[in-house]
């Protein structure tokens, strides 16, 4: 009997884990372990299949269509947005039930999520200067001069120490 066997027939909170199948009613109930696939390698696969069919697909069409066969381009069409489909829900499928793509969409959310927050550098600060009221953008130090070193300035001064 192997792990998952097991863990089937003992109690516990365990089986309300979304990983476990109930299988019966009553004292009969047995819990199979339903596998959750892991990589989400197939759910790839089929979504590079159906884009690699789709513009394929999309290809022949407007060869089609300069040929003037506009009703075989019309149908190449409509299959190539039946295989798009298919691959959004291939992608949906990977990201919503492989282990690996539901962290990928988690680690995405947080880091779109830290971008918002503290901001991706981009935006200029500005500086109101509160006796004059005017406003200015901060610059680099052009030299180094320009920077004060904590550690020294507190060496020097005493009322820092």
């Amino acid at each position: 009997m192997n792990q998952a066997e097991v863990l089937c027939h003992s109690s516990g909170p365990w089986k309300k884990h979304k990983y476990f199948q109930k299988i019966g009613e009553g004292a009969n109930a047995v819990y199979k372990y339903a596998r959750k696939n892991i990589t989400g390698d197939e759910y790839k696969a089929r979504e590079n299949a159906a884009k690699e069919n789709s513009k394929n697909d999309q290809h022949l069409a407007e060869n089609a269509a300069k040929e003037g066969r506009a009703s075989a381009a019309n149908l190449l069409l409509r299959r190539a947005e039946r295989y798009g489909r298919k691959a959004a829900k291939a992608e949906y499928d990977y990201r919503t039930k492989s282990l690996k793509g539901v962290t990928e969409s988690a680690i995405s959310r947080g880091q779109s999520i830290i971008d918002n927050l503290f901001g991706k550098g981009t935006e200029k600060r500005t500086i109101r200067d509160t006796m004059t009221g005017k406003t200015r953008t901060p610059s680099a130090p052009k030299s180094k001069s320009d920077t004060i070193n904590i550690k020294e300035l507190s060496k020097k001064n005493k009322m820092f120490k």
